[in-house]
């Protein structure tokens, strides 16, 4: 999570947090980070925000002023916006009787359902194995059941019933809404510590396509013992956030441009998956590599080239 190249001290980077940048209207001139010796100001030609979709745009609401009211960068009023997350449907097969795996196995892919009679779901992709007992208890809603679960004789049944199946994945896209978002938060914890502030719901659509997607899932998946896992429907769990700083070609319509710099904002970018337009039906991680380099690239022989 560090968000600034500096010029001077970057070694003091990986013990900062970042709390807000000072910018005027086009430049942001200073990152604010609180370190163990106190509050300090780093200064660079360029600032590079790759906190997640979720914690980015809580620092430009940080960095709040008299020429950016709403937050740093937010002119169009979209930052915080369109929060996107995958559907992730966690389902475990057995594929022959008698058989067990037990490694990390990421060796299948599937996008025959990516685009499926006139309707855009997702892929489906191995997992691995099912997670121990102690991560599948730390689980939102588990907290109540993980004492009974861990029990010698219920662990004994979760092992025998639970474990060595092909664990898919299935991964849907999620459509970006303006009311879905990461909002503004003002009010610390009681440890004195920053929360975030999230709205979000399932809108019909995502509902109604859920619903087809595990419906073509459970039809191929007939052959084989099947369990699925439960997803983060209710917002319970949050899979592969992105969109809070969509980027596009209008300044009305979007937080960054083309090259992912900020709208109105000369030396401000942004590389994580907050610049997603739509979040896809597939893991984003390769797609912000990607973008990375393609923007490191352009930042190199706008502002460093001689």
């Amino acid at each position: 999570m560090l968000p600034a190249i500096a010029e001077h001290g970057a070694h003091l980077l990986a013990e900062c947090r970042v709390v807000r940048l000072d910018a005027d209207r086009t430049q942001v001139r200073q990152v604010i980070c609180e370190h163990r010796s106190g509050t300090l100001a780093l200064k660079a030609k360029v600032v590079v925000l790759a906190a997640g979709a979720l914690v980015t745009p809580t620092l430009l609401f940080n960095s709040r002023s008299g020429d950016w009211p709403r937050g740093l960068a937010n002119g169009s009023d979209l930052v915080g916006r369109n929060l996107m997350r995958h559907l992730l449907d966690p389902i475990e097969i057995w594929p022959q009787s008698g058989y067990k795996i037990t490694a990390a196995n990421k060796e299948i892919g599937l996008n025959d359902f990516y685009f499926w009679e006139g309707q855009k779901f997702g892929a489906v992709q191995s997992f691995g194995a099912l997670p121990p007992m102690e991560m599948q208890t730390n689980r939102p809603g588990w907290r109540g059941k993980a004492l009974r679960l861990m029990r010698p004789a219920v662990r004994q049944v979760y092992e025998r019933f639970f474990t060595g199946g092909l664990l898919l994945a299935a991964i849907m896209e999620d459509l970006p809404y303006l009311d879905n978002r990461v909002l503004p938060n003002d009010q610390p914890s009681v440890d004195g510590r920053q929360r975030l502030r999230i709205q979000y719901r399932l809108h019909p659509s995502e509902i109604e396509r859920h619903a087809a997607f595990l419906s073509q899932l459970k039809e191929v998946l007939q052959p084989f013992r099947r369990l699925n896992l439960g997803s983060g429907k209710d917002n319970t769990s949050l899979g592969h956030v992105c969109g809070t700083c969509r980027f596009g070609t209008d300044p009305k319509t979007s937080v960054l441009d083309p090259q992912n710099r900020a709208h109105q904002v000369d030396n401000l970018y942004v590389v994580d998956t907050s610049f997603f337009p739509s979040s896809a039906g597939l893991n984003p991680s390769l797609t912000v590599a990607a973008n990375a380099l393609r923007v490191a690239a352009h930042v190199n022989q706008a502002h460093f080239a001689t």
